[in-house]
């Protein structure tokens, strides 16, 4: 026997969401169980929402409530059975740059992804500044220095897909602000600056 089909519909497929830098905020997300197998929330085994792009960190990672870096939260109900609906709080911290963009994400059992159960947030992030991201680089990370220069000393490095906030800019050198709060310069050459709202 094959196992049952685990499928949903979202209430709202695409939401836009707007905020301002560094806003913490919640999105709700309402799925109804369409398939022939129940979801449920035993034994460590749960409905998950994950991000369907786990290639980098999302924008919007809320690093002291998501489960982990991709999966921001988890069912609360114990057991939703076909025909039932259940709502997801999906809880964002907006970046510390302006950006627009799509996030993408999709409900799970377990491993399994749940046909029908993509959501895209429309994000608009408005505020001071401007975003940046790290390209491909020879090596596969950027140095970040301390000042604007070559022989500048070393103060950390940066990942391609990674995004920070563009502090200020000297001729081909951007001084940028890495997670941790440090501040560093990098090379003009590897970085892209980011589309805002």
């Amino acid at each position: 026997k094959e196992p049952p089909q685990l499928s949903a519909t979202i209430e709202q497929s695409t939401q836009t969401v707007t905020a301002q830098t560094e806003e913490i905020l919640d999105v709700s997300i309402t799925a109804r169980n369409t398939g022939w197998g129940m979801w449920r929330n035993i034994n460590n085994q749960s409905v998950t929402v994950r991000l369907n792009n786990q290639s980098r960190r999302s924008d919007i990672y809320h690093a002291d409530v998501w489960v982990n870096d991709t999966t921001p939260t988890t069912m609360e109900d114990p057991l939703v059975i076909p025909g039932a609906e259940t709502t997801f709080i999906v809880p964002l911290k907006a970046p510390t740059y302006p950006i627009a963009y799509d996030e993408v994400f999709s409900l799970y059992q377990d491993d399994t992804k749940i046909t029908g159960s993509d959501v895209t947030l429309s994000m608009a992030v408005s505020g001071q500044g401007s975003g940046v991201e790290i390209q491909d680089t020879p090596i596969g990370f950027l140095n970040v220095r301390e000042t604007p220069s070559g022989n500048g000393r070393l103060v950390g490095s940066a990942y391609p897909g990674e995004r920070f906030l563009l502090l200020e800019s000297t001729g081909i050198w951007h001084k940028i602000r890495l997670s941790d709060g440090t501040e560093g310069w990098v090379s003009g050459d590897y970085i892209t600056e980011l589309p805002k709202p």
